[in-house]
Parts: C-alpha cells; sequence; structure tokens
C-alpha cells in the first residue's frame, strides 16, 4: 500500500539548491517535490494550475523579486497555502517579519536535515515553525519574568477581542486573515496586536507568535476554550 505523498513547491534562486531539495524531498516518505522555480513569479504561475500543500521558499531573489511581495500575490491569488521560508538571511533579521507577511516558517539554510523534516511536518500540520535556537531564545526571554510566561496572569488582562486575536495568532493565520475571521478591518488587527505586545509585554512578531502558540497548545491540552479576560 502506497503513501499519500504531500505535494511540495520549491523556490530557489540558486539551481544547485533547489536539485538538493528535490533530491530531499524525493526521498523523504510521504513527500513529494512537484513544483522547481527560480523566481516567485514563474512558480505563481505554476502554484496557480495546481496547487501544492506546501511551499519552500528563499527569501530574497534578483530582479527586485522578493518574499514579501511573493506573499501577498500568494495570498490573493491562490488562498492560504503554508509557506517556510528557508534562508541564509539571521532569522533575528528576518523571521518575525516574514512570518508577520504570512509565513508560516522559518529556517536558515544551514539547518540540518533533521530539522528541515520538522520544520515541513510541522507546517504541514497546520502550526507555525520557528528554529529551535529562535524559539528557545524567545521562550527564555519571557521566562526570565515570571509574570510573562504564567498564562493565566498577563493574558487575563487582554479584551476578549485581544483574547480571540492570541488565539488564531497561535493557530497560525495572519494579520489579514484575522481581519477576514473576525470580519474587521487590517488596521483594526494590527492595533489589537499592539495592545497585546505592550499586555504581554512582549517585543515584537516573533515573540508574539512563541507566546500565543505556546499558550494555545497549552490551553488545548487542558481543555481551556478560552481564558476568563476581561470585558471588551
Amino acid at each position: 500500500m502506497s503513501i499519500p505523498k504531500h505535494r511540495v513547491a520549491i523556490i530557489d534562486g540558486t539551481p544547485m539548491m533547489r536539485r538538493g531539495l528535490k533530491s530531499y524531498l524525493k526521498a523523504q516518505p510521504g513527500l513529494s517535490p512537484v513544483i522547481e522555480a527560480g523566481l516567485p513569479a514563474e512558480a505563481l504561475k505554476l502554484i496557480q494550475l495546481d496547487p501544492p500543500e506546501l511551499i519552500i521558499c528563499e527569501a530574497l531573489f534578483p530582479d527586485h523579486e522578493g518574499i514579501f511581495e511573493f506573499l501577498q500575490e500568494l495570498r490573493s491569488k491562490v488562498g492560504r497555502i503554508p509557506v517556510l521560508v528557508f534562508s541564509n538571511f539571521n532569522e533575528r533579521d528576518l523571521a518575525s517579519r516574514v512570518i508577520q507577511a504570512g509565513a508560516m516558517g522559518y529556517l536558515m539554510k544551514s539547518a540540518s536535515e533533521k530539522e528541515l523534516g520538522s520544520a515541513i511536518r510541522r507546517l504541514l500540520a497546520g502550526r507555525v515553525y520557528l528554529s529551535r535556537d529562535m524559539t528557545e531564545r524567545t521562550l527564555t526571554k519571557l521566562s526570565a519574568s515570571p509574570s510573562r510566561t504564567h498564562r493565566g496572569g498577563m493574558v487575563r488582562e487582554l479584551t476578549n477581542r485581544e483574547l480571540e486575536v492570541l488565539d488564531l495568532v497561535g493557530a497560525g493565520m495572519a494579520s489579514k486573515e484575522i481581519a477576514d475571521s473576525l470580519h474587521i478591518s487590517l488596521k483594526t488587527i494590527e492595533s489589537h496586536r499592539s495592545h497585546i505586545l505592550a499586555k504581554l509585554s512582549l517585543e515584537n512578531s516573533a515573540e508574539l507568535i512563541c507566546y500565543a502558540t505556546q499558550w494555545r497548545n497549552l490551553s488545548s491540552q487542558r481543555g481551556w476554550a478560552k481564558v476568563t479576560a476581561a470585558s471588551a
């Protein structure tokens, strides 16, 4: 009995990197590289014809094509497909920005094959992925103050709407998707995110995503539908 294969697109400006990723994916049970492209615009045409289940994409390309434009075009023309950004750029500089823009994961090209496999599986399961180092740095920073990691304390300071936004961030949704889901403007969502950052003493989107994912997972494990919040 054959194992169903998840279809994966590879977008990278370096032919050798594309060949390496393609070879890796072919060797993995349950994964199949179905699209290979050197530029986002080229890939988008193929993705529109036959959408894959996962996209592995470089961050920057020649001719001024980049990940931010690609993510915007992908969401508007195709819809929600998990994107793992696979880049040489330091994750401290770029990870939070690409995830806020709609990617679901960020991984350095120097990562091991094992870590790449973990990232792929996490995205296919509908969860956000940040590298172990990035996650540990963020969680270590959050745990430096007990009040920051007490999931019933600081979270209770959020309004009902802010709690909804936190929950959807933890589910891996981008701001535009959250706005559409809650039927409110993108500007309002960004305002809610800013308030959440302030109330939870978080500094950036990467910390927010780590916190939201951790909080959502723990809430699910304990059977919490919601944590009681202050009235909006």
